[in-house]
């Protein structure tokens, strides 16, 4: 059954809605803080994940500043996660490079290079979402393949959300 943005919008909202702050040290993992420079929270300090699409906007440039998915906390990822998915659903054509971040932070290892810590770690981020959270994970994931797939396909095979979902969110 195909889902709808609002239907969607909403799911993500509930399941998430009560993941606590994962606090200013705890953003960015220690591995990346160097891309960040001194800024060791990557512009995500105190920023709530329902603020995320207007706080990571630069209106000069017109574009949407957001961390890499991939060098956040667990704990942070399970937070701002609600966030990413909000952002790239109602501004995809503006956030394609995220798009293909967050496709990828959602697999649990890139097909040519699949290693036994990459499927590990994943696992363990994966793990710390609720049922409901997966669910609206692998409903976002479904969205994506049904709206952008021709998209998705033609610009990044590999990093198409039906291999996210065939690796671990078709279970949910």
């Amino acid at each position: 059954m195909k889902i709808s943005l609002e239907q969607l919008t909403r799911e993500i909202e509930s399941a998430f809605a009560n993941v606590p702050y994962p606090g200013d040290k705890n953003i960015i993992e220690k591995s990346s803080r160097w891309e960040y420079g001194k800024n060791i929270t990557g512009g995500l300090k105190g920023v709530d994940w329902r603020d995320l699409e207007k706080a990571s906007f630069d209106s000069e440039t017109k574009r949407y500043a957001l961390p890499h998915p991939g060098h956040l906390t667990h704990a942070a990822f399970q937070y701002y996660l609600p966030g990413y998915m909000l952002v790239l659903i109602r501004h995809y054509h503006e956030v394609t490079f995220w798009v293909y971040c967050i496709i990828y932070s959602l697999m649990l290892y890139i097909e040519d290079y699949k290693l036994a810590r990459d499927v590990e770690e994943n696992l363990e981020k994966f793990e710390m979402l609720s049922p409901d959270q997966k669910q609206a994970a692998r409903h976002f994931l479904e969205y994506l393949e049904d709206e952008y797939s021709d998209d998705l396909q033609y610009n990044e095979p590999t990093s198409r959300p039906k291999v996210a979902l065939d690796q671990y969110w078709n279970k949910f």
